[in-house]
Order: C-alpha cells, then structure tokens, then sequence
C-alpha cells in the first residue's frame, strides 16, 4: 500500500510539473496539487495509520476510516483533476496507449461511461453505503479480511463515482451537470447519511454482534460505541456534505457574478457605440 501510494504521488507530482511548463498556472495551479496529495494523506490515514488497528475493536474507529475512505479521499483526488495529470505523468508510449483506451468508441471509455451515468453512480453509492451498514454484511467484513478489503474497495470506488459528478472532474464523460442538479445530488446523499447515522446514534440495543462480542473496549460500553459511531457519521459527515454544499453554492454565485457583468459590460458598449454613432 505505501508502495502504491507513493507511485501515485510520484507520477502525479511529474505530471503537474509537465502541465505547469505547457500551460501555466492556469493548466497545473498549485492547490490540485495540494488536493491530490490531501487525498492521498487521507488514504493513508484510512489504510495505514492506527484507526485500522482499533476499526477491528471500535466501531467508531472503523466508522472514522469510513470517513477518510468515502468522504475525504475521493473528493479531494477528484478535485485535483487526477486523471490528466496522472496520464500527463506517465511515459510518453504508455501515455498514448492509455488515450486511445478512454478515446470515444474504446471499449474502456464505454465501460467507464455507463458506470458514471450520474444517476446510476448515486444509486450506486448509496445502494453500497446502506448494504454494508446491514448487520450481517457487517459481521461478514469483519471476520474476514478478503471481505473487509471488498468493502473498503467498494466505498471508496463507489464515492469516487459519486464525488466524481459534484466536483466536476474530467473527463466529462455525460457533459457538465448544471449547478443546480448537482446541488440535488447532494444534498440528496446528505439525507440519507444523515438519517443513516441518527439511526446508529439512538439505536437502543447493539445492532453489530462482532463488537457486541467484545464488550466494548476501551473503557467504553458497547452502545456508547455505536452511537458515537453514529454521531460521526452524523455530524462530521455532515460537515463534508455542507461544505461541499458551500463550495458549490459559491461557485454558482461567482458563476451568476460574472454572468451580470458580462451582460453589463456588453450593454455598456452597445449603449456607447450608439452614443458614438449619434
């Protein structure tokens, strides 16, 4: 995993530094950079660091490495626009044979495309989200570690599918989204996290029999476990949806900003030329 990680930097970093001499700040600006490399740290954090220790005797432990795997790392990768800089990183040779791959009619730009639709990848994510909160999914995670890996696997791909269309990452496969059907997305998937962790907050008995098995640790009981785990998901979670929920309201009125003063510079040009010709 570190080797991974670090050849994903590795290859990244080199193509924005490629992209910066071609185009400038404007292709390559520094805070992609900073966002990949953001969303790297929070993988590492997730895979690497102690909460995948004590996700196998807390809940909420393996409840914040959900955060770091679903909400965190795809988003900030996504925001760094990986997939041209990545490809941009890689030796010319393969850097082409990869293009004609993702070029219209190549047989993995079509298998990308139907995974992406935008209503199929919400569905998706929160189809997946919801499976493995199914006590029994959960169980099965945790007393096998082929099964746990799947379910980290399919949090995170399914979250960069999700993530993908709000951020608005290349390559547009379906077009850009509009501002305001993004905005539904959203805050579509906000709900359902939000009722998905108030459920786990107030549950009145253990829902999990895998850590009902171990009492608690840490000096904590069993349901002060889950509902904390709960009450990540619920408002540190939450706090990722509304600010992503900022970002993009944000954009939108930057958006309507210069829309206006693009149609007042023009106004006052046409008023002027008409002046002028009087």
């Amino acid at each position: 995993m570190i080797a991974i990680l670090v050849l994903l930097a590795g290859i990244y970093l080199l193509g924005w530094v490629r992209l910066r001499r071609r185009g400038g700040p404007v292709a390559a600006p520094w805070w992609r950079l900073v966002a990949y490399q953001g969303g790297l740290t929070c993988l590492a954090l997730a895979l690497l660091s102690a909460l995948d220790v004590y996700g196998a005797l807390l809940f909420s432990a393996h409840m914040m490495q959900h955060l770091f795997l679903m909400l965190l790392a795809p988003p900030l990768l996504l925001w760094g626009s990986p997939m041209p800089t990545l490809l941009w990183g890689l030796p010319e040779p393969l850097r082409r044979r990869l293009g004609r791959q993702l070029a219209a009619g190549a047989a993995l730009r079509r298998t990308v495309t139907w995974l992406s639709l935008p209503s199929r990848a919400w569905l998706v994510y929160l189809a997946v989200v919801t499976a493995w909160h199914i006590p029994m999914a959960y169980d099965a995670a945790q007393g096998n570690s082929l099964i746990h890996d799947l379910e980290h696997v399919s949090f995170f791909l399914s979250a960069g599918l999700f993530w993908w269309h709000v951020f608005a990452a290349a390559p547009h496969l379906h077009g850009l989204l509009g501002m305001g059907r993004r905005m539904s997305y959203l805050i579509l998937a906000f709900i359902h996290s939000q009722i998905l962790g108030i459920a786990l907050a107030f549950a009145p008995m253990p829902l999990y029999p895998y850590y009902a098995r171990r009492g608690g640790a840490l000096g904590w009981s069993v349901l002060e476990d889950q509902a904390a785990s709960g009450a990540i998901m619920w408002v540190p979670g939450g706090i990722v949806y509304g600010v992503a929920m900022i970002v993009l309201a944000a954009a939108m009125l930057d958006r309507e900003a210069k829309e206006v003063a693009a149609r007042t510079t023009a106004t006052f040009g046409a008023a002027r030329q008409g002046g002028d010709a009087a």
